[in-house]
C-alpha cells in the first residue's frame, strides 16, 4: 500500500468519523446495541456500494467530476439542477453543523481560569480559519495535516475507552433493549447512521489525487469506511454500557438538554468521576469534527472553483471560492441555536440524492451491470429520503 493510498483511506475515514459520530450515542440510545449494530452495517454497505457507483460512472467518463458534471454529462434535461440544489444543501448543512460543533466544544465554560476566548468561542471560529487555509493550499498539505490530526484522534479515542472501560455496566445495555418495547425510533436513527458514512463529497478529490487508479480508490473507500465502522460501534457500545437510559445522569437528560453535545462530554465525565475525561471527550470530539471539516470543506471548495470556472492559482479567484464555499455555513452557524444534530440529519436527504439516486439514475442510463443491485440501492436512498421527509413534518 503506498502512501498516497493510506491517506486517502484516513481521508476517508476522517471524513466519516466525525460530528456525526458524536450524535450516534445520542440516536441510537433508544434502539439498543444489537438494532445498531446490525443498522450499522446495513448502512456500511449501502454507503461502500454507493461509493463504488460513483467511481464506475466517473471511470465511464474517463475523469473525476462532480455529481452535477456527471448527470450534466448523461442527461438532456436539467437534471443537474438537482443536483447542484443536492451539492448546495448538503455541503452548507455538514459545513454549518461542524462549525457550530467547533465553536460549541472550544466553549469550556467550566475550564478552571477560563478566559474570554474560550467562553465566547472565538478560538473555535479561529481553528476554523485555519483549517480553511489547510483546505485552500494544497491536497498535498491537506493529506498530511489530516494524517496527524487522525493518528492523534484514535490515540485519544483509545485513551477515551479506557477511562469509560471502568464504569461499563452490561446491566444498561439490557435495559436499552427493554426500551424497545416501549418506542422505536428507528426511523429517527436511518438519516444519521447514513450520514455517519457520508464521505462521498471527497469522491473525486480522492481520484484526482490517486490518478483514478480504480484498484487504489475501491482500497480506500473499502478501508476508510470499515474503519469507520470499526470506531462506530465502540463507541456506541461503551457509551450504552457507561450512560444509563434513565436517572439524572442518563442518555434521557442528554436528549432533552439544549445543547446535547456539550451535555454529553459532561455526563460522560461525571458518571466516570473523572474530571479530565471532560477534557479528553472534548479534544476527541474537537478532532472528529475537525477532520470531517476538510475532508467536506475540500469537496465543497473543489466543487465551487469547478462550477463557477474559478482558477485556483488566481488570488482573486480564490477568494470567491472561499466566500461562496465557507460564509454561508459560517452565517447559518451563528444565527443557528443547537442545530448540530438537527443538520446532521436534514443532510441525510442531500447525500441520499448525490449518493444513491443519482448515480443510480445514471448507471441505470448507462446501462452498467448488476441492475438489480442498483434498483435496490436506489430504492433504500429514497426511502431514506421519504423517512427523513416524514421526521421533519
Amino acid at each position: 500500500m503506498n502512501s498516497k493510498v493510506f491517506g486517502s483511506i484516513l481521508i476517508v475515514a476522517g471524513t466519516s468519523i466525525g460530528a456525526s459520530m458524536l450524535a450516534l450515542p445520542m440516536i441510537s440510545s433508544s434502539l439498543g446495541e444489537i438494532k445498531s449494530l446490525f443498522l450499522l452495517i446495513m448502512v456500511w454497505l449501502l454507503g461502500y456500494y454507493s461509493s463504488l457507483m460513483v467511481l464506475k460512472v466517473n471511470l465511464f467518463y474517463k475523469g473525476a467530476f462532480s455529481i452535477s458534471e456527471l448527470c450534466k454529462k448523461s442527461f438532456d434535461f436539467k437534471i443537474w439542477l438537482i443536483a447542484d440544489l443536492s451539492i448546495i444543501t448538503l455541503f452548507y448543512s455538514l459545513l454549518a453543523a461542524y462549525i457550530s460543533g467547533i465553536v460549541e466544544i472550544s466553549m469550556l465554560e467550566n475550564m478552571p481560569h477560563s478566559s474570554n476566548l474560550l467562553s465566547n468561542g472565538v478560538i473555535g471560529y479561529l481553528v476554523v480559519v485555519i483549517l480553511v487555509f489547510f483546505i485552500i493550499f494544497n491536497f498535498k498539505v491537506l493529506d498530511v495535516s489530516n494524517r496527524i490530526i487522525f493518528v492523534m484522534k484514535i490515540g485519544v479515542f483509545i485513551t477515551m475507552l479506557y477511562f469509560l472501560s471502568s464504569k461499563v455496566e452490561l446491566s444498561n445495555l439490557k435495559n436499552f433493549n427493554g426500551y424497545l418495547l416501549q418506542n422505536n425510533d428507528l426511523f429517527k436513527a436511518i438519516p444519521v447512521f447514513f450520514t455517519s458514512f457520508g464521505f462521498h463529497g471527497s469522491i473525486p478529490s480522492i481520484m484526482k489525487y490517486l490518478d483514478n487508479n480504480e484498484k487504489d480508490i475501491k482500497k480506500a473507500f473499502l478501508w476508510g469506511s470499515f474503519l469507520s465502522l470499526i470506531v462506530y460501534c465502540l463507541w456506541i457500545f461503551f457509551t450504552s454500557a457507561v450512560l444509563p437510559k434513565y436517572g439524572l445522569i442518563s442518555f434521557d437528560a442528554v436528549n432533552n438538554s439544549d445543547n446535547k453535545l456539550h451535555e454529553l462530554i459532561k455526563m460522560l465525565a461525571e458518571r466516570t468521576e473523572q474530571d479530565k475525561l471532560h477534557v479528553i471527550i472534548s479534544v476527541f470530539s474537537w478532532m472528529a469534527i475537525i477532520t470531517s471539516f476538510l475532508g467536506v470543506g475540500v469537496g465543497l471548495y473543489d466543487y465551487i472553483l469547478e462550477k463557477f470556472k474559478f482558477k485556483r492559482e488566481v488570488f482573486k479567484d480564490q477568494l470567491k471560492g472561499i466566500f461562496i464555499t465557507f460564509f454561508p455555513p459560517l452565517l447559518i452557524a451563528i444565527l443557528g441555536k443547537n442545530i448540530f444534530v438537527k443538520a446532521l440529519a436534514f443532510a441525510a436527504i442531500s447525500l441520499s440524492m448525490l449518493a444513491i439516486i443519482l448515480p443510480a439514475f445514471i448507471a441505470l442510463k448507462l446501462g452498467q451491470k448488476n441492475k438489480i443491485a442498483i434498483i435496490m440501492s436506489l430504492i433504500l436512498g429514497m426511502l431514506i429520503v421519504i423517512i427523513e421527509l416524514v421526521n421533519f413534518l
